[in-house]
């Protein structure tokens, strides 16, 4: 499982976004995907991921995303 957690003060969301995507079209190994992504540009990098071809679980909380994380890895 990855676990990416981003906020965003300095740097944008969507680019962040646009290099996780990129990252996985040059990958062809699958892993469960979780990401949590506040700050700027944040609604744009949600829509980028949601867009993409991977499954990428958005979630809002970092608890959330640990839990998940925790529940992934162990399937």
């Amino acid at each position: 499982v990855v676990l990416v957690n981003i906020f965003g003060g300095i740097m944008r969301c969507d680019y962040v976004a646009l290099g996780i995507i990129k990252a996985l079209e040059n990958n062809s190994k699958f892993l469960p995907i979780i990401a949590r992504i506040k700050g700027f540009k944040q609604e744009e990098a949600q829509n980028l991921l949601k867009q993409s071809k991977f499954p990428i679980k958005l979630v809002e909380d970092l608890d959330e995303a640990a839990s998940l994380s925790i529940k992934l890895s162990k399937v």
